[in-house]
């Protein structure tokens, strides 16, 4: 049976001038089956540093630490919320604001995969 996923790119853009990001994680969401998965590239990783290397050692770890502490709360919501409730917060999370961390537009994957082997292949496949 397929299950209709939402996603988005979570993007880091600390220099919000000149509007460069680099991707550090995927969240999916399938409000009928009342689930929602993130993943997110470790804050050891080097992938930002590459992107921006005149950026403080220290903004990177914190702000993952912090969006992963986030995330997961909504990742327990997720289990006693309604699909339109679960739904409502997906699309609460991913708006659109001035901030170090934001998302791409939301993208829909129609599916049979379970939803943490449909959010390994889509991370690998777009961020990492």
């Amino acid at each position: 049976m397929k299950t209709l996923y939402q996603y988005c790119l979570v993007r880091f853009l600390p220099f919000a001038d000149s509007g460069e990001f680099v991707n550090i994680g995927l969240v999916l969401c399938a409000p009928a089956a009342g689930t929602f998965a993130f993943q997110l590239v470790p804050e050891q990783s080097m992938r930002v540093p590459q992107f921006f290397p005149q950026l403080h050692e220290a903004l990177f770890p914190v702000t993952i630490r912090a969006l992963s502490e986030e995330l997961h709360q909504i990742q327990q919501l997720a289990e006693q919320q309604t699909a339109p409730e679960l739904f409502a917060a997906f699309q609460n999370l991913i708006q659109e604001r001035e901030q170090l961390v934001r998302y791409s537009a939301l993208r829909s994957v129609l599916s049979t995969a379970k939803i943490d082997e449909l959010l390994a292949q889509l991370a690998q496949q777009l961020v990492y």
